[in-house]
């Protein structure tokens, strides 16, 4: 329970929404599902437990992205190429965005996780430096060309 008002609250923290206050409950009840499936010693491929945890949390961010439950209804429409005009759906999105999106989810689904990282990080610091500046470099420019700028979600309030 102590979670999932945490989560409740972050949702209020973020914006004065109904969208906000039902992502952070939606979050509240994930996490709380996680620790009730930890103590039942649930266990499910790691793979599968990656992407289920991806497309829930993804399914969440559409709730705080949006204003009203009537924009994410439409959102949800055009992820699912469902939409009528307005939003592209992701088969029509520029070239560049496609492929740093399925960039991301390869990187999300299978490299390592932030312990493994640092662990590797501690024995080739200089390699893994070098490695993570050129991509970070890449995504930059990559994102830098995209077609329209978007502005920065939190200067909207």
């Amino acid at each position: 329970l102590n979670i999932f008002l945490t989560m409740l609250i972050g949702g209020i923290w973020h914006g004065a929404s109904w969208t906000f206050v039902f992502w952070g409950c939606y979050h509240g009840v994930l996490l709380m599902a996680n620790h009730m499936l930890d103590k039942t010693r649930f266990c499910i491929p790691k793979s599968a437990a990656r992407i289920s945890t991806f497309l829930l949390v993804t399914f969440g961010w559409v709730f705080f992205k949006s204003e009203t439950f009537a924009q994410a209804a439409a959102m949800f429409k055009a992820l699912l190429g469902m939409n009528s005009g307005g939003a592209k759906s992701l088969a029509q999105q520029d070239l560049t965005v496609f492929l740093m999106l399925g960039f991301i989810a390869i990187v999300a689904f299978f490299f390592p996780n932030a312990q493994t990282w640092e662990k590797t990080l501690k024995y080739n610091a200089g390699k893994w430096t070098a490695v993570l500046g050129i991509l970070f470099t890449a995504s930059y420019f990559m994102i830098s060309q995209s077609a329209a700028p978007a502005i920065f979600l939190y200067w909207k309030f």
